[in-house]
């Protein structure tokens, strides 16, 4: 065997595989020196099961690192069939942008075809079904799939008719009767007619009508209406009540409500299935229930709730179950369309188990702002204890139950795979994990089944950066936006994912991961819009750099293994106190190593340094308008790599992010693993591997 770089030296061990019984035999460095001082450190055995399930729902940990309590390898395609982006652009620039999108590797997109669009004469039409068949059209042609959005915002939760009523004499906060000129009480439809409020489409109800004396389903809010003209709608159904009554029977008032959103179900589902075919689409049932969800509570709209409106029952339940059985109905002709649970996007406690039949996945939206710690992370934060790098409690319980935390260390948060770490209690590793562990008593894990026997997906169906307070402006921030793309894909599908589509193509203040020089100019499109950064900015010609270097084979049945991570220089993320309990965390602690078959023989491994923050000044020597100051410099580490044929192994290096090469080069060979010297930085590069025989 030859000699090996990796061991010729004592080793200085950082986080790695820990439990609580081998603590005492981790050496940890009493503080951390950024100079390369020639001893090679390393982290043995860093994907260990203990990384997740030290983390107890309600634990929390800087140290600990759940999206390495397992290793995938999975198929190449995986990556491409995940690749996908939120489609918020006009009708007229759908096909534009699909087949520039299509060029670059993109086969999804998610779109939103809301309850809004149906219409209010013949509720079990699409009044713009031509629109949407052109758009799904456009989707077809450049051989995306599109995720439909079944949603109804509380801004316009159906089929509705816009307007404005004129008020004849002031009213004065607290009000139950408004009076209305002539014109205006011959619009109103009592129960359905009511001022619009706030972001609340007919908030105010007008419940009965005496000549122009309209009396509403709750006190006025505001401290004076004086005459004039205000916004108001007349809603096709109303708010959902409780879907049974005190009684235990069936709610009228439900019922009639959910026969109307189950004709706009089957109305977008069959228009798509007319266009895409039975299986050519996806669904994703409501967008976040704590966002512009108040038609699902009719208690936002009455006040007090009249005794018929209440009962028991779960409105996202119901409407969720009878969604997919809808579809489901071989009467409907879309046996093949995946359904999401978009009641799940924001939060953890949705569990497989809970799903009901028909449902294929759990939905997520996995944002996360800028957090700067220790100061947003109080000494005393309620009853979330902060865990060790060792797996114990660091603090201890006050009297008054909270938890006192009794070191935190200083650094930004601001990294795409924030929800992949265990900064915050509810990280989505419990529900992409192999692991199954348990929330509330519900288990979650990938290998929990649904009620009907599935094994659900996990698709994120938005995710994205928000560089607000950050301090990134100009082409930091696209800049920024392109690795966070790069890094959030490979991270969320390396872990499991099945979906991850980025928020959002055009511009929404500061999110649209497309430049507005593409919108604005008809001249290019396809390969030779995607490939241009002065065009489309430089998220799509990295991503389509990626997809294509990564490829789309199948297969998927063998298995690569990170045995040890090994750097010189020992940099760090963070200061810790000098103990095994709170320890710097070094660069060494954050590699990746997501692994992806493309054929029996090569892999493609995208490997960086899940840096904590993308906004930090990693090069300060450079010009201040360079973005690429907040790029980390390349930095060298060995990574020991098991489950490869040593003797015909061949590797190669790839930077998508900046289409270059980069140094990487066999340092040892050993029957079944090899030790890799490389070179890495904050965005993802491509480990290729090979070891098939030379010209295969």
């Amino acid at each position: 065997m030859p000699h090996s770089p990796l061991r010729s030296v004592r080793p200085r061990r950082s986080l790695g595989a820990l439990t609580l019984l081998a603590v005492a035999a981790i050496a940890v460095p009493a503080s951390a020196s950024a100079a390369d001082d020639g001893e090679w450190h390393v982290l043995d055995r860093p994907v260990a099961p203990t990384q997740q399930t030290a983390l107890a729902f309600g634990d929390r940990s800087h140290w600990l690192q759940p999206w390495r309590a397992y290793q995938d390898t999975r198929p190449a395609s995986s990556l491409a069939d995940a690749a996908a982006i939120n489609l918020n652009v006009a009708p007229a620039e759908i096909a534009r942008t699909a087949e520039t999108l299509a060029a670059a590797g993109v086969r999804r997109v998610r779109v939103e075809i809301g309850w809004d669009q149906m219409s209010y004469d013949d509720p079990s039409t699409l009044a713009t079904s031509a629109h949407v068949e052109e758009g799904l059209q456009a989707l077809k042609d450049a051989g995306i799939r599109p995720l439909i959005l079944l949603n109804a915002s509380e801004s316009g939760p159906t089929a509705n008719r816009r307007g404005r009523l004129t008020v004849t004499k002031v009213a004065w906060l607290g009000a139950r009767q408004v009076t209305l000129d002539a014109t205006s009480a011959a619009k109103v439809v009592p129960g359905r007619t009511g001022f619009d409020a706030g972001t609340l489409a007919g908030g105010l109800i007008i419940t009965k009508l005496d000549g122009t004396t309209a009396t509403l389903s709750q006190p006025l809010p505001l401290a004076v209406i004086l005459p004039g003209s205000y916004g108001a709608s007349t809603l096709r159904y109303r708010p959902f009540a409780a879907p049974r009554t005190t009684s235990g029977a069936p709610n009228p008032l439900f019922e009639e409500t959910m026969e109307g959103w189950l004709r706009y179900v089957r109305a977008v589902t069959r228009t798509a299935a007319s266009v895409l075919g039975g299986s050519g689409f996806d669904v994703e049932v409501w967008n976040e229930l704590s966002t512009r969800s108040g038609f699902l509570d009719a208690s936002r709209y009455f006040n007090p709730l009249p005794a018929e409106w209440r009962g028991t029952g779960d409105v996202p339940e119901q409407l969720l179950a009878r969604t997919a059985a809808a579809i489901r109905d071989p009467a409907n002709g879309t046996p093949g369309v995946g359904i999401g649970n978009g009641f799940a996007n924001q939060t953890p406690f949705a569990s497989p188990a809970d799903l009901p039949p028909g449902v294929t996945a759990l939905d997520k939206h996995p944002y996360k702002g800028l957090l700067r710690f220790p100061g947003q992370l109080p000494t005393t934060d309620r009853n979330i204890r902060t865990l060790g790098a060792d797996g114990s409690p660091l603090g201890k319980r006050a009297t008054n139950g909270q938890w006192q935390t009794s070191f935190n260390p200083t650094y930004d948060a601001f990294l795409p795979e924030y929800y992949l770490t265990g900064i915050q209690t509810e990280h989505l590793v419990r529900d992409l994990s192999p692991i199954t562990t348990s929330i509330s008593g519900r288990p979650h894990g990938r290998t929990v089944r649904t009620q009907d026997g599935r094994l659900p997906q996990v698709w994120i169906t938005e995710t994205g950066m928000d560089p607000a307070g950050t301090g990134l402006t100009g082409d930091a921030v696209t800049r920024m936006q392109a690795k966070a793309t790069l890094r959030g894909l490979v991270a969320y599908v390396g872990a499991g994912a099945d979906l991850v589509s980025f928020y959002t193509a055009k511009a929404d203040r500061t999110w649209g991961l497309i430049s507005d020089a593409f919108f604005t100019s008809a001249s290019r499109t396809g390969r030779a819009a995607a490939d241009d950064p002065s065009l489309v900015g430089p998220m799509l010609p990295a991503l389509g750099r990626l997809l294509r270097t990564v490829g789309r084979g199948t297969t998927a049945d063998r298995r690569l293994e990170l045995r040890s991570i090994a750097d010189q220089h020992d940099r760090i993320q963070f200061a810790g106190n000098g103990t095994p309990q709170a320890p710097d965390l070094h660069d060494r602690d954050v590699v990746t190593f997501f692994p992806f078959q493309q054929s029996a023989h090569r892999f493609s491994i995208a490997t960086y340094v899940m840096t904590r923050s993308l906004a930090k000044v990693q090069q300060p020597d450079l010009p201040e308008d360079d973005a690429r100051r907040y790029d980390l410099a390349p930095e060298t580490f060995r990574l020991r790599i098991g489950g490869v044929d040593a003797a015909r192994t061949r590797v190669s290096l790839y930077d998508p992010l900046t289409d270059e090469s980069a140094p990487a080069s066999i340092v040892e060979r050993s029957d079944d693993e090899v030790v890799v010297e490389l070179s890495l930085t904050d965005a993802p590069r491509l480990l290729q591997v090979d070891d098939g025989p030379t010209g295969d």
